[in-house]
């Protein structure tokens, strides 16, 4: 149960995306339609999106780091 806790951790919220990233929660849908970030959707709750942390802080210019 552990490794699964932790697993979940690697995944944040659109608002959470957000808030890592510096931008709105709009910029955030442009970035998963445009393909930038890939949304993933957990099995029992299909209308909330997460988003891959890692991928997320990848996509901060190094200005905003």
């Amino acid at each position: 149960m552990k490794d699964y806790v932790a697993h979940l951790s690697d995944y944040v919220t659109k608002q959470e995306a957000a808030e890592i990233a510096g931008v709105t929660e709009r910029t955030i849908d442009r970035w998963t339609e445009d393909g930038r970030l890939t949304p993933y959707r957990w099995l029992g709750d299909h209308n909330r999106v997460r988003l891959k942390r890692s991928a997320v802080k990848a996509l901060i210019p190094p200005w905003r780091r």
